[in-house]
């Protein structure tokens, strides 16, 4: 849950527009997830909308007028210091006129990203992915996730995708990616990612 946009009752989240898989028709992704956001203490969770591109995950999240509905796509870069409507805007995947809405609307606390991508979040527990599938590599992401200091945010999108190519030898495909996501240990990986602490702490409010 999360404040109204006048800090009033708060507003339950229920349905998340989620960049990248193929559609609405993947359910692997979609399963993938879902598993990974679930709060363990509630039996009922978000649903998870699989879009595709960015850019689709964008227009249903804006055409959606309700407050219950959140956001999750890639950074793709730094994120703005001054939040991350800004920083969509400045990338030009918003216009000015579009940021302002939102921000007026009260959805703006309602977007969040992937800092730099989702890769990030793969890197900070690669090792539950490795438990799962032995083949997988996880030196290169523990020793990365050392160098920058335990913050996975702070790793690049070209870095970040370098260093799980090389963990997953050689999987590219960034729906097959997606359905990793769910083994992860939200937990863990929130202990490295602010962004997504941030959201966890709305949907386990």
């Amino acid at each position: 849950m999360g404040e109204g946009p006048s800090g009033g009752q708060p507003v339950v989240i229920e349905k998340i527009y989620v960049e990248g898989g193929a559609g609405q028709s993947d359910a692997a992704a979609r399963q993938s997830f879902a598993k990974f956001l679930a709060d363990p203490n509630k039996k009922r969770s978000p649903a998870i909308i699989i879009c595709g591109s960015r850019g689709v995950a964008i227009r249903q999240f804006q055409k959606n007028p309700s407050l219950d509905t959140a956001l999750l796509i890639d950074a793709e870069g730094p994120v703005h210091k001054l939040g991350v409507v800004e920083h969509l805007r400045e990338r030009g995947d918003l216009d000015r006129p579009s940021a302002q809405q939102m921000k007026s609307s009260g959805k703006h606390s309602r977007v969040f990203l992937m800092v730099e991508t989702m890769e990030n979040w793969m890197i900070a527990d690669m090792e539950a992915i490795e438990r799962k599938h032995e083949t997988v590599q996880t030196k290169p992401a523990t020793d990365c996730l050392k160098r920058h200091g335990g913050d996975a945010e702070k790793i690049d999108k070209k870095t970040a995708e370098e260093v799980v190519t090389k963990c997953l030898r050689g999987i590219k495909n960034k729906g097959k990616r997606m359905e990793l996501i769910g083994l992860l240990n939200p937990d863990e990986v929130r202990r490295h990612c602010a962004e997504l602490d941030r959201l966890l702490n709305m949907l386990y409010a």
